[in-house]
């Protein structure tokens, strides 16, 4: 369905996309696109560019996994974990993670970092609760 009053910018075009699981609204050819679609693997992805301005709600690869993404890195995670007794929220793979656990030893963890700048509060096996 086209809808347009000149030949490119004053152009609306909603479409059903390339496969079929794509709604597309556009503005014009390129930056202005608002893109709905249904992803690769049950992914929402609302999209005003190809890249850096996507937001993803996506299911993950397992299926237990909420995934809300500004682009590749800003990634807010909310996950069942590997072994559903974690709830883990994530903004991002490894530092800046923020881990709320019911797992194996009831840890609640709070991190900034790895190893050293890691800040810890566990209610765990010794009740290593900072003081």
């Amino acid at each position: 369905l086209r809808v347009s009053t000149g030949e490119h910018d004053e152009e609306l075009r909603v479409s059903a996309g390339e496969h079929d699981e794509e709604l597309r609204v556009s503005a014009g050819e390129h930056d202005e696109e608002l893109i709905v679609s249904a992803g690769g693997h049950d992914e929402l992805r609302v999209s005003a560019s190809e890249h850096d301005e996507e937001i993803r709600v996506s299911a993950g690869e397992h299926d237990e996994e909420i995934r809300v993404s500004a682009g590749e890195r800003y990634e807010l995670r909310v996950s069942a974990g590997e072994h559903d007794e974690e709830l883990r929220v994530s903004a991002g793979e490894h530092d800046e993670e923020l881990r709320v656990s019911a797992g194996e030893h009831e840890q609640l963890r709070v991190s900034v970092g790895e190893h050293d700048e890691e800040l810890r509060v566990s209610a765990g096996e010794h009740d290593e609760l900072p003081s």
